[in-house]
Formats: C-alpha cells, structure tokens, sequence
C-alpha cells in the first residue's frame, strides 16, 4: 500500500499528473467531503481538489471506469457495477469516514412524534392514507419519497418498504427539496439523510428510537448507514493522502461531524 504522505505536503509531487484529483458521488457526503477539500489544499498550495455531487452510483461508476479519483458513498455497490470491477480486476478500497442516518420528517404542526417501521411501510405503500390512523389529526397524508438513484431511497426501500412498492401518490423530490415541500405542508411526510433537518421540520423517532449521534453510533436507530470514500487500491498517491485527511480526527473529521454525522476514528477501513 503506498505509504501516505505527512501535513501539511510541503514538497512538489514527481508527477506532476498527480496535482489534482477528482471527488463524485452522493450529495449528503459531497458538502463535509467539499470543506475538508478547502483545509486540504490550503495545507498543501498548488494541489486541487475538485468535489461534485450526484449519487452513490455515480461515485462507484467513476471510480470503476477511471473518470474520477474518489467516490463518495452511502450505498451498496449495485450488481451491474460490481460485475465491471470484477471483469477489470480492480481491487478497491473504502474508507469510513462517518456514520449518519435517514430520518422521516413532518411539518412542526404535526402531533405525531414516533412511527413503528410498520406504520412507515404502511404509509409510503399507500395501505394508511389518513394521518388520524397513526395519532394524527383528521387530514389526509401526503408521502414524499426521494429517487431511486439515490442511498437515502436504497435504505428506506431496503429496511423499510422491504416487499412493498411505494405508493403511486409519493411525490419524488430530492434532499432539500423534500425539506423544503414538508416545511410548508402540513400533510406531508417525508424522509432525508439526517445532515439536512433543520428547525423547518420535525424529525420523528422510529420504534421510539431518535436519530442522534448516540444510536447511529450504536447502531439501535433502524435507518442508520455508514459513510465511505472509495478509490481504487493502486489509484492516485494524492487521493489516498486526500481520503486520510478527511479520515483524521481534527481535520476533516471536524467538518463530518459539522455536517450532522458522527465521526469516527482516522483510517477505518472496511470492505
């Protein structure tokens, strides 16, 4: 394994191909992943890092086929992509850079403080349509889901809907959007990564399980997922330098938990 360079880098790389590098994937990592970025190259002058969001897959897919650096991930690898890395014989690496969890909210007039997984399935499947079946007021309820390309939809189909498809009355909306919708409709639910909430909304328990730092650090809350920076294991000598950084307690640690995750130790691997 290539040995990772000490901070600040003060001398010039040999190859000078390796003055920058490429950061895609999921969009609730990208903003922790995007400050760490700004400490880093301000630590190393003359190094760039260039971060995007989009999805999991994107980040996996641009990792496999070399288009991009790192990938930032809060989902599985899909099978048609874990087929390609087998077919080129990548070996990659992931490191967990936080753990972080996909919350149901409601807007702040909504009495209902906790849903059973149950009553989450029976919801967003279209089987309760009134808020008054699960302690709410007498008023109709509208699902918001998020897109299918998305790790906060493959966790909340996965663990939630299990068997179930979502109802054809879910709106689809993406990250803050959904926020946005629940802020000013008090029918709505909806459910985000846990870095997005804000005072607009209501988080509601699960199983009468909270999302804090403490149960995704324990792993009691239902929806929690772990974070991860993906690269390939003989990829850029910068790119692993960049995800050790962000691994660092005090560095871009600092900026994961700032981001509503909870951070975890430098240089935890898992594959």
């Amino acid at each position: 394994m290539p040995s990772i360079p000490p901070f600040p880098i003060a001398a010039a790389w040999p190859d000078p191909r390796l003055r920058a590098i490429q950061v895609r994937g999921a969009p609730n990592i990208q903003p922790m992943v995007q400050r760490a970025a700004e400490d880093f190259m301000a630590e190393a002058p003359g190094r760039a890092v260039a971060v995007a969001a989009g999805n999991s897959r994107r980040g996996y897919k641009g990792v496999i086929d070399g288009s991009c650096d790192i990938g930032m991930i809060a989902t599985s690898l899909s099978a048609d992509l874990a087929r390609l890395a087998r077919r080129l014989a990548l070996d990659l690496d992931y490191t967990l850079i936080g753990i972080d969890g996909v919350v149901p909210i409601v807007h702040p007039s909504n009495p209902v403080r906790d849903l059973t997984l149950d009553q989450l399935r029976r919801i967003f499947s279209g089987h309760v349509t009134d808020w008054r079946a699960v302690g709410g007021p007498d008023r109709p309820i509208l699902p918001l889901s998020q897109p299918p390309s998305l790790g906060s939809y493959e966790i909340f189909s996965a663990r939630v809907m299990v068997d179930r498809v979502f109802t054809p009355r879910a709106e689809v909306l993406e990250g803050l959007a959904v926020v946005d919708k629940v802020a000013v409709t008090p029918e709505a639910i909806g459910y985000i990564a846990s870095g997005y909430l804000d005072a607009r909304v209501r988080a509601l328990s699960i199983n009468g399980i909270a999302a804090t730092a403490e149960a995704f650090r324990s792993g009691s809350y239902p929806l929690r997922r772990r974070l991860t920076l993906l690269m390939r294991r003989d990829g850029a000598p910068l790119a692993r330098a960049f995800i050790a950084y962000v691994a660092e307690a005090g560095k871009g640690q600092r900026h994961v938990a700032e981001a509503g995750a909870v951070a975890v130790s430098s240089d935890r691997r898992t594959r």
